[in-house]
This record gives C-alpha cells, structure tokens and sequence, in this order.
C-alpha cells in the first residue's frame, strides 16, 4: 500500500517504520523540506521517502493523521482533495482541541469533506507501536469508522505492525469510546506509574475468532 503520513513525532515515524518493514511504500508529509527534520527521517528505510504535504497525499491512498490536535485546521487546508481517500486518525484530544470541535475525527471530516475516516492507533503509546509483542503474546487495537471496507485495510495494517486483532468497535460515533480508552491508557502507564510497556489485551471464553 502506498501510505502518506502526516505528523513527524514518536507516533508517525513509529508508524512510518512498521509499515515500511511490512513491505508498504511511505510518504513523510513535511510542510517544508529545509528542516532539521528532513535530515533525521531520511535514514530510516529505503521505502520511507519525504514529500510536501500535498505531494504526499497525492502519491497515496491511504493518509494518516498524526499530527497535534492544534495543527488538525492548518493540516486539513495543507492536504488538498481526500474525499476518495482512506483517513486514518490518530490523534487524541486531551489537553488541546481543534476548536470548535472536542473530536479530531469530526473536525477532519467537517475541513476536509472526508466520509472515509476510521480512528485507530491512538489507545496505546509508541512502544507498544513500535512493538506489540509481549513475551509469547501480542496485544490488540481498536478502531471505530462506519466504512467496513475501509476497516478491513485498517485492520490488516494493524497486523502489519504486529497486533494480535484490531477490534471493530463501532461506527463513527464511537469514536469517543476510543479515545477514552487512550486516556485510561495513559492513567495506567504514566499517573498511576505502570510506565509505556503496558498493553491492551481482548480474552474471548469459547468464541473462536
């Protein structure tokens, strides 16, 4: 798959790794290209290579969202046409908003005009991104959108990084549930003190996946 994703932090170049080890074309979307930035995510993988934000977009099929929840207005001016592009959203909304919206999911859909949004990769930190594995098991994620076609994709990516199952949680309303549980995540790891290596596990009794 050909993948652009936007937001150069922990959570998009942890992304950006795992896919392009999985064997899927990355495009780093940079809103400029002279920056320190550009240096570091160069070395990477010979698959990740850097582009402009509307650049990377065109190149892609699938765009993931990981930038700060402030940027969210700047970013969905920046992307150009994606209505016929699949939106992975990434973002939590804890301390700062994309105003006037409390989720990122709606205020990418309402900028954009994109249908196509699934929320996912947000319940869990960079480590465990980076890494799923716990010993002998793997640990699951979550999504939440209202297209199945696009969850499937979504899905099979979260595979490719190495998740046991990517759980279907809903439609588009309930994208709140998800991310909820990142706050319940991060009360976990870093207020309650369990630290970053903690993950979200599902146990099924006698239902065969």
């Amino acid at each position: 798959m050909k993948i652009a994703i936007i937001g150069t932090g922990q959570v998009g170049i942890s992304l950006a790794k795992g896919w392009a080890k999985a064997g899927h074309e990355i495009y780093l979307g940079l809103k400029k290209l002279n920056t320190q930035k550009l240096q570091t995510v160069l070395n990477l993988n010979e698959r990740i290579v850097v582009r402009l934000i509307p650049d990377a977009v065109i190149e892609s099929n699938i765009i993931v969202m990981a930038m700060p929840p402030e940027s969210v207005k700047e970013i969905s001016e920046l992307v150009g046409e994606i209505r016929d592009k699949v939106v992975i959203d990434t973002i939590n909304s804890i301390m700062n908003y994309p105003e006037p919206y409390y989720s990122t999911a709606e205020a990418i859909k309402a900028w954009t005009g994109c249908e196509r949004i699934i929320k996912c990769f947000n319940t869990t930190g960079v480590e465990n991104l980076s890494n799923p594995l716990y010993d002998n098991s793997k640990i699951d994620t979550f999504m939440a959108g209202d297209n199945e076609d696009d969850k499937m994709i979504v899905k099979q990516l979260a595979y490719d990084l190495g998740f046991e199952e990517c759980y279907d949680c809903g439609g588009f309303d309930k994208i709140p549930l998800l991310e909820s549980m990142a706050l319940f995540w991060m009360n976990l790891a870093f207020m309650q003190g369990y630290g970053p290596d903690i993950g979200l596990k599902v146990l099924q009794r006698g239902f065969p996946r």
